[in-house]
């Protein structure tokens, strides 16, 4: 039990840590690459992109018994019922991470077994794969947002959750992305946008897309540093007046404070290196109409 309580919060990250490292690992195989084959600038980028998701793959491959332990855990784990913010915590970022895994080997998978079998990629398939796997990282990293502001209406305001304004946030942050993926997806007024991996991924020409694109990509680098400001809040409130708290509640506080922090400040420093190449490509993306 104390293994248990020690590191049930820790490997509840492992695949978003794993996300994280793809972006990172893509661009060191560059790197690595470059120094040591002698192909073409394209063929390098294929031979990356390559290298990361064999390792990403593999990674999350590991990442996935864990958070389905964890999800299994949140509903059959008696303590967890005395605890209902932190099972209910669990339960949804277990589950995201379980669906993230899934999408991520199936779209790694893809890529693979085209490669390897000398198949060349269908751009569509490819790109959708690719975006439906991109964004749902994106749902991983806004959900303890929205965890921090329902503990913050708890625990700091001791009121009930004002679910109208948490519907309010939750439009705000997750319209966008919506918005966005339905117009790639459904190939609305469609373009082609050349990037690695699939060759191209596909962009909309619908109203407001390019700026919406870009309000999302901001709004990445600021839910993190919002998530943890709101939980730095609440975790400061719960010290400051411990004396009315109970001391086991108190340590349940900590324990969330530092398992969200970590939650909250991982996409981070995880996004801005992603996101500033991202803009890069999209102010200078060269557009092939359909």
């Amino acid at each position: 039990m104390v293994f248990y309580n020690k590191f049930k919060i820790k490997f509840i990250f492992i695949p978003f840590l794993l996300f994280s490292l793809h972006y990172f690992v893509l661009y060191i195989c560059e790197i690595v690459l470059s120094n040591t084959l002698n192909e073409t600038h394209s063929s390098l980028h294929h031979y990356s992109y390559l290298c990361s998701a064999i390792i990403t793959t593999f990674l999350s491959i590991i990442g996935f018994i864990p958070n389905v332990y964890f999800f299994i855990k949140s509903f059959t784990y008696e303590g967890f019922y005395n605890r209902p913010t932190f099972r209910i915590m669990i339960m949804f970022l277990s589950f995201e991470y379980v669906i993230g895994i899934v999408i991520h080997v199936i779209f790694s998978t893809y890529y693979m077994s085209h490669y390897y079998l000398s198949i060349p990629l269908h751009v569509n398939t490819c790109s959708k794969l690719r975006i439906i796997d991109i964004n749902w990282n994106e749902l991983i990293i806004v959900t303890p947002l929205y965890f921090n502001i329902i503990r913050f209406f708890k625990i700091v305001l001791q009121r009930k959750v004002n679910y109208i304004f948490l519907l309010i946030v939750i439009i705000l942050t997750l319209g966008p992305l919506v918005y966005l993926t339905t117009g790639q997806l459904f190939e609305i007024n469609s373009y082609y946008v050349p990037k690695v991996g699939c060759n191209y991924d596909i962009y909309s020409d619908i109203p407001f897309f390019t700026s919406l694109l870009f309000i999302n990509l901001y709004m990445l680098m600021a839910i993190p540093v919002i998530a943890l400001i709101i939980n730095c809040s609440i975790y400061f409130y719960v010290i400051r007046i411990k004396e009315n708290f109970a001391v086991a509640y108190a340590i349940e506080q900590k324990k969330l404070f530092q398992g969200i922090a970590v939650q909250s400040i991982l996409p981070l420093l995880g996004q801005l290196p992603v996101l500033f190449i991202m803009l890069l490509q999209t102010k200078c993306k060269y557009i092939i109409y359909l």
